[in-house]
């Protein structure tokens, strides 16, 4: 089990794009020695025309198995994706939740040597990520490759025996969980990442409260609006002095 962590637009979704060869490298080359089944966005890999399960034995075929080879797996598929009710349905009319736990259950268990999930599995509820996360540890238990990118560092921490972080393209990190995902925490506690934001020395902050009011158009604190309403955050800045401390109180 291996974990790719860091901020948004670092490039982790584009890697795992660049192994399952949906996207070519601008440069280098990667080389993959296995079967390749991927999780990334909702609804790569299914046609959306097609039913929950044309779509398995379609997925099936695109990883080289054998009609006979998916259908001795259809099942456990189905049961383990809990769509049988609407598996003869285009997938087009699935919920997000419905289109992930099928493209998960056909992923994990079509037997591919690499699995690369991508943060997709956060559309699911809880339960069901526990369940995937199950599963994802049964398959490196038989000697398998997992890869997942996430922003839950508790659940990489959980499953993850090696991780790599990146920064903008680069990898910043590589070795083991505990550290790296330690090293992570630390920078983006400290808002220091690679040196693009920086906190100012000695100041904090403390959320207040949140209020529903209704909107003003000259009001500059408005944050965004629902409707007809407005969410407003209430925060309370303390800053430092040499002889004292400093307090305002901002929407």
């Amino acid at each position: 089990m291996f974990g790719i962590i860091g901020r948004n637009g670092a490039g982790k979704s584009t890697l795992l794009k660049i192994l399952s060869r949906i996207t070519e490298p601008t440069r280098g080359h990667v080389d993959i020695r296995g079967r390749v089944g991927s999780l990334l966005e909702v609804g790569t890999g299914f046609h959306p025309e097609l039913t929950g399960r044309d779509n398995i034995f379609l997925n099936g075929a695109i990883l080289g198995m054998r009609r006979t080879e998916v259908a001795r797996k259809f099942d456990e598929i189905v049961a383990f994706a809990e769509i049988k009710k609407f598996i003869d349905t285009p997938v087009k009319r699935y919920s997000s939740g419905m289109y992930v736990r099928l493209a998960f259950a056909v992923a994990a268990h079509l037997e591919p040597e690499i699995l690369l999930v991508d943060e997709v599995l956060a559309v699911g509820d809880i339960n069901f990520q526990k369940k995937c996360l199950g599963k994802m540890n049964e398959v490196a238990r038989v000697g398998r490759t997992v890869v997942l990118v996430s922003h839950q560092l508790n659940q990489i921490r959980r499953v993850c025996q090696r991780v790599v972080w990146i920064d903008a393209g680069s990898v910043r990190m590589n070795g083991n969980t505990h550290e790296v995902v330690s090293a992570y925490e630390s920078a983006m506690a400290r808002g220091n990442n690679n040196g693009h934001q920086h906190r100012v020395a000695g100041s904090e902050a403390r959320f207040l409260k949140l209020e529903i009011v209704k909107p003003s158009r000259d009001d500059p604190h408005t944050l965004t609006t629902l409707g007809p309403l407005t969410v407003q955050f209430h925060f309370e800045a303390f800053v430092h002095l040499r002889h004292g401390v400093s307090r305002d109180s901002f929407v």
